[in-house]
């Protein structure tokens, strides 16, 4: 559920309230360019983002505990992924051709 298959839907700043983001709650949304995510985030469930073709960079905040599968796959155009250094997450959460940075955590 969530926004999912909206079509129009270009941007999104998430309120400090959510805490996850829940399976497929933006997949296929084709348009979302750029999502802001709140370091009040603590999971990103299973295919989250699934072909968000038009996201251009993710950071995942810093309080994040788990990604789950195939959460970001088949974005296209996330060339930079901005990870915090030291979480794990499953080698088919992003496209293969991803750049993943990850970051210190103050």
């Amino acid at each position: 559920m969530g926004f999912s298959n909206c079509c129009k839907l270009t941007s999104v700043t998430l309120p400090n309230s959510i805490a996850v983001i829940r399976e497929r709650m933006f997949i296929c949304c084709y348009k979302l360019a750029t999502i802001t995510l709140p370091d009040s985030i603590v999971s990103i469930k299973d295919s989250a983002f699934g072909s968000c073709d038009a996201l251009e960079s993710v950071t995942i905040p810093k309080n994040v505990v788990k990604i789950g599968k195939e959460a970001f796959n088949g974005c296209f155009c996330p060339k930079t992924v901005y990870i915090p250094e030291g979480l794990e997450y499953p080698s088919n959460a992003f496209l293969s051709g991803a750049e993943i940075t990850t970051y210190k955590v103050d």
